[in-house]
């Protein structure tokens, strides 16, 4: 799915990821999901979206973060949790703050 095309002239790419988001929880309740991202100020715009979200019970689940420059210790908690809970999204980025 091309989340840039589809979020021409409907507001965000962080809200576009949220409508996805929320599709999936429409069909997978529990499924976790990892939302990959290039920039750290991308994953900035969708952690506040979705935790917004989170807040006004728009989204369920947990929503978990890393990024490249975090210790090799918060980074494996995450990715372990992630494989191990259910209904957790994953929002990562390589890069740096």
């Amino acid at each position: 799915m091309d989340l840039a095309r589809r979020s021409r002239g409907r507001g965000s790419k962080a809200h576009t990821v949220l409508e996805v988001l929320q599709a999936i929880r429409t069909t997978e309740p529990n499924a976790n999901v990892l939302v990959y991202t290039e920039y750290v100020d991308s994953q900035t715009a969708v952690l506040e979206v979705l935790n917004g979200a989170l807040k006004t019970g728009a989204l369920t689940g947990e929503v978990l973060s890393i990024q490249g420059d975090d210790p090799e210790a918060v980074r494996t908690r995450a990715t372990d949790r992630f494989c191990s809970a259910d209904g957790l999204i994953l929002v990562s980025t390589d890069g740096h703050r």
